[in-house]
């Protein structure tokens, strides 16, 4: 694991947007200090820190990105391109699929707070 950490690159930004909706990506992405809003249509949906992911590019590469996530404040972070995880699938397949794991319940956890109980049912139904 200490391998696939060190491929990440350490970025840092300030008020600006890691992501924005429409963009192509399958990056990982885990946020190591400072606040993140995540927002869709203008609207803030969640805010994210240290130690929170934005993972849907990585567990949905096929889709666009169908959120803003913008730093608020200055902001430090790990990219991990579609490439290392790829690598990772190849090179590693039971490091990869515990990460696979661990970011699964990592998002139906934060859309659990998000949404409230009531609402991750009505979303999980669809």
């Amino acid at each position: 694991f200490l391998y696939f950490w060190q491929t990440g690159e350490r970025k840092k930004i300030e008020d600006k947007c890691i992501l924005k909706t429409g963009d192509k990506t399958s990056d990982l992405f885990y946020i190591i200090s400072g606040r993140v809003h995540l927002s869709r249509n203008g609207e803030k949906v969640a805010e994210l820190e240290g130690g929170d992911f934005i993972a849907e590019p990585a567990l949905f590469p096929e889709k666009n990105v169908k959120i803003d996530a913008c730093a608020s404040g200055d902001v430090e972070y790990r990219v991990f391109t579609a490439d290392v995880l790829d690598s990772l699938s190849r090179l590693n397949p039971a490091t990869y699929s515990n990460l696979a794991r661990i970011l699964g319940r990592y998002m139906t956890a934060t859309l659990r707070n998000a949404l409230g109980k009531e609402g991750f049912n009505k979303i999980s139904e669809n």
